[in-house]
């Protein structure tokens, strides 16, 4: 049992301590633990002043790469695109002045722009399933088979699921026959009229967007994309429901990339360097069955815009790859062609 002698002690136990301690640090120890205090905080001073120089070094480099970049642009893109032209598509998440650089890029590279279309997140909205099916067995072709499934409204679970998929790659068929042109000479080669009819009856259901009027069919195509939602904020069971519906929107827009890359003479899907986390350009490099569209990662920087055009240019001459600094990226940027021919 703990009697008022043994608090008596304790108390006297830690007065003694401190009195110890007192005598010791105002005494023969307080020089050398002052010296020591000095020394550790002037170490600490030196290392955040180095490492702040060092962080303005780093920046005075990456501006000066970014003016280098800046002035030889012009000089690396002129005249790859002569001859040719393209239509740029947005995704939701694009950013509207990586857009406008991507435009002027391939403008700057001797391109005609054909015009900008957008697509919008009913494209992929799951709810949106059944209304995207009706539209693509309206909007096909008399006389093709289609795989969409049954009638809208008259299935549900996994059939409609599959007649989502189904509903997805027609009307990204459909829109990229609206787009672009085959390779090749043709019936339906040149600078051939986009189908008004699509176009519009996607831009009515608000699948798709049409910025200002479409001047002809391209015959190449540039998708751009952007980094995915910021889910800072959310608990841990929202961000990874946020992340899983990112995914799954990414697999959705495939179907377009493949068919703008399969019926045109060549494709880049170019977006910034966090997309590689999630978005289109992660789905690209997946390998998943995706091969024949090129990929940029830089998107956002001064190279971003101009690895495009490069990158659409290997397209026009057989050639095809990743490039940037993220996953699956398999250069910086593509080999420069001998001459600017088209």
């Amino acid at each position: 049992m703990i009697d008022f002698r043994y608090h008596i002690v304790s108390l006297v136990s830690v007065f003694l301590a401190l009195a110890i301690g007192v005598v010791l640090g105002a005494g023969p120890l307080r020089e050398s633990i002052g010296a020591t205090l000095t020394d550790q905080v002037d170490a600490l001073r030196q290392d955040t002043e180095d490492l702040r120089q060092a962080l303005a070094n780093r920046e005075a480099e990456v501006a000066d790469r970014e003016a280098f970049v800046q002035a030889v642009a012009p000089a690396l893109v002129s005249g790859r695109l002569a001859g040719r032209s393209a239509v740029v598509v947005t995704l939701p998440e694009a950013d509207g002045e990586q857009v406008e650089a991507v435009t002027e890029a391939l403008t700057g590279a001797g391109a005609t722009v054909t015009g900008q279309v957008g697509l919008e997140p009913a494209w992929v909205d799951p709810d949106q399933a059944a209304f995207r099916s009706s539209l693509a067995a309206q909007l096909a072709p008399a006389g093709e088979p289609q795989d969409i499934g049954q009638d809208a409204g008259q299935n549900t679970g996994q059939d409609t699921e599959q007649e989502g998929a189904g509903a997805g790659r027609e009307l990204a068929d459909l829109l990229a026959g609206a787009l672009v042109v085959p390779p090749g000479p043709g019936p339906d080669g040149g600078a051939a009229a986009p189908s008004a009819s699509v176009l519009e009856a996607l831009a009515g259901g608000e699948l798709v967007s049409v910025e200002g009027e479409l001047s002809g069919r391209a015959d190449t195509a540039v998708v751009v994309g952007g980094a995915p939602v910021d889910d800072a904020g959310q608990d841990a069971a929202d961000t990874a429901e946020a992340e899983d519906a990112e995914d799954a929107a990414a697999q959705e827009w495939l179907p377009v990339v493949t068919a703008l890359d399969a019926r045109s003479s060549g494709s880049v899907v170019t977006a910034p360097l966090a997309s590689e986390e999630g978005g289109v350009l992660a789905a690209v490099r997946s390998g998943d069955g995706i091969d024949g569209p090129s990929s940029v990662d830089s998107l956002g920087t001064t190279m971003g815009p101009v690895t495009t055009v490069l990158a659409l240019r290997e397209q026009l001459d057989g050639g095809s790859g990743q490039y940037g600094s993220g996953d699956g990226a398999t250069a910086v940027v593509p080999p420069l062609p001998g001459a600017a021919d088209s």
